[in-house]
């Protein structure tokens, strides 16, 4: 199936997702998409669901978010949240994620990948407020909520099923009012959250401009959680996953995708990818 609607994108572009350089301010606004919400609707509908593709062409869309065999082990109800988001974009041979608004109603934007796989960059549908909001889902509020950072990121935590807040951008520095509002609702009455921030780590060097941005942000977010938390931690994927050492970019679906296939099973020999973030959590 081919769309009849214009390409709304053009993946030849070098646009990138998030802005390197974005000034110390609130990362959001009331200004809407610039694009009507039918469009968006309508072109997202025109998108392949995953459940339409053949087995190989499903199988190369899910090793693009972590490998398929162990996608294949995650709860069926963490991949259903999965299918709800990404679809398959034909006219690009692409991967399309659907990125919601603060209250899960509206679309935001609508991303793709440059380059098959995730060694691209995300390209935005046009007219869209990519960066506008985060994406949090509390399963249960008395596991950890893990801070993450980026699509990618958000479509692994997804199928892991764990407790999340996915900025869209490295430079994020305040959740919006509605985004803690949510927080606050989800919290358990007795007990406030432990938080986890698990920031990507990018090759670039300590001294250079985007990365005092991106410490910022993070010592933002920490001081705005504090109220709602019991605890927040930061995780150094080098130090807490050896086997990621040898990489200069990682983030946290690398601690998937890297990852020996062995070290996801329990003691029955079950793969158990939730278990393997958790329970760093707690070891």
């Amino acid at each position: 199936m081919i769309s009849h609607l214009p390409p709304p994108i053009d993946l030849t572009c070098r646009n990138r997702a998030g802005t390197n350089d974005r000034p110390p301010q609130r990362n959001y606004t009331s200004r809407e998409n610039e694009t009507p919400q039918k469009e968006l609707q309508r072109y997202w509908n025109s998108l392949l669901k995953l459940r339409e593709l053949d087995s190989q062409k499903l199988e190369e869309v899910i090793n693009q978010v972590m490998p398929y065999d162990l996608a294949a082990v995650c709860r069926d109800e963490d991949k259903k949240e999965l299918m709800q988001v990404v679809r398959f974009d034909p006219y690009h041979d692409s991967i399309a994620v659907k990125w919601m608004d603060e209250e899960g109603k509206s679309i935001r934007t609508i991303k793709h990948r440059k380059k098959r796989g995730f060694s691209g960059k995300w390209i935005a549908y046009k007219g869209t407020r990519a960066n506008a909001n985060a994406q949090i889902r509390i399963k249960d509020p008395l596991e950890p909520v893990f801070i993450l950072e980026g699509f990618h990121d958000y479509l692994t935590a997804l199928l892991v099923g764990i407790n999340f807040i996915v900025i869209p951008f490295k430079g994020y520095r305040q959740l919006t009012p509605k985004e803690m509002d949510h927080l606050k609702q989800k919290m358990h009455h007795k007990h406030k959250y432990d938080f986890v921030f698990i920031p990507d780590i990018d090759g670039i060097d300590e001294h250079t401009h985007e990365k005092k941005i991106s410490r910022e942000a993070i010592r933002n977010l920490m001081m705005q959680l504090d109220p709602l938390a019991d605890q927040i931690d930061a995780w150094d994927i080098h130090e807490k996953f050896e086997y990621t050492r040898g990489h200069e970019k990682v983030d946290f679906s690398d601690i998937f995708s890297l990852a020996p296939i062995e070290s996801f099973e329990d003691f029955e020999g079950n793969l158990q990818p939730c278990a393997h973030i958790v329970g760093e959590h707690y070891f």
